[in-house]
């Protein structure tokens, strides 16, 4: 569950995705078993913290896990991840464990590796040659991490400043700004319309490049571009919810 401002969120997805590019492959090495004859290799606490080193640090993150309540044979843990500049996300978990006090700390121990391990993407791996491997970059921990806070914050308190001012070029956080406050149903369809296809994440370098091709028009003439986009080569709900968006759009 997403609990940031806005502009706090951009700043900690930012940092989130360049933390995500810097960790390394997490190595199995405990043994575990299921049943009599049945063992498998793992990655422990200690393999996934080595992986991490200060990826998180580094990006002004942290994950804070806090214990909960044990009832019921589960026992339950809120996970925050948190960024220096104020951008959190709280998100709830929990596990079935033993009832006695080394059940609950087992349970706590695999949560947090189960978390660590999930938010930062991390690989785990028999081979020791393969953490050195750069990791692929997508379209989407590219679009993240070239998400930045706009130098002002009209497009967050202000529906009509992006509008009316002259922003200059374009940045992919003024357009989620404008985004939330008009409403426009998705992101996505603005990436596939700045990418001439189907629903993508955008890039900073693409809204940029649009805004620069059209000088004087401002974030809302892109974001109808954009949903016409969709009216014309979208099917199904896409098409539906530009269509719905162009319309209120065109009341006001």
């Amino acid at each position: 569950m997403i609990e940031a401002p806005l502009e706090a969120q951009a700043k900690l997805f930012a940092a989130l995705s360049k933390a995500q590019q810097a960790v390394g492959n997490a190595h199995k090495n405990r043994k575990g078993q299921v049943g009599q004859n049945r063992e498998y290799k793992y990655a422990d606490l200690d393999a996934v913290d080595d992986a991490i080193g200060t990826s998180l640090t580094d990006n002004g993150l942290a994950i804070v896990p806090i214990p909960g309540v044990y009832a019921d044979g589960t026992q339950g843990v809120t996970i925050y991840i948190v960024h220096e500049d104020g951008g959190w996300i709280r998100e709830p978990a929990s596990i079935p464990c033993k009832a006695d006090s080394q059940g609950a700390g087992s349970g706590l121990t695999y949560i947090r590796r189960y978390i660590l391990v999930n938010i930062l993407l991390i690989v785990v791996d028999d081979d020791d040659g393969r953490g050195a491997m750069p990791r692929r970059d997508t379209p989407l921990t590219a679009a993240a991490r070239e998400m930045v806070a706009p130098s002002s914050t009209a497009a967050f308190d202000d529906p009509q400043a992006p509008r009316q001012a002259g922003l200059g070029s374009l940045t992919l956080a003024q357009m989620e700004g404008l985004r939330f406050n008009t409403k426009f149903p998705s992101l996505g369809i603005l990436g596939g319309y700045l990418q001439n296809g189907p629903p993508a994440p955008p890039t900073d370098q693409a809204v940029r490049a649009w805004s620069e091709a059209n000088p004087g028009a401002d974030g809302i003439v892109l974001l109808r571009a954009a949903a016409s986009y969709a009216v014309e080569k979208g099917t199904g709900k896409l098409r539906e919810d530009a269509q719905k968006w162009l319309a209120t759009e065109a009341a006001k």
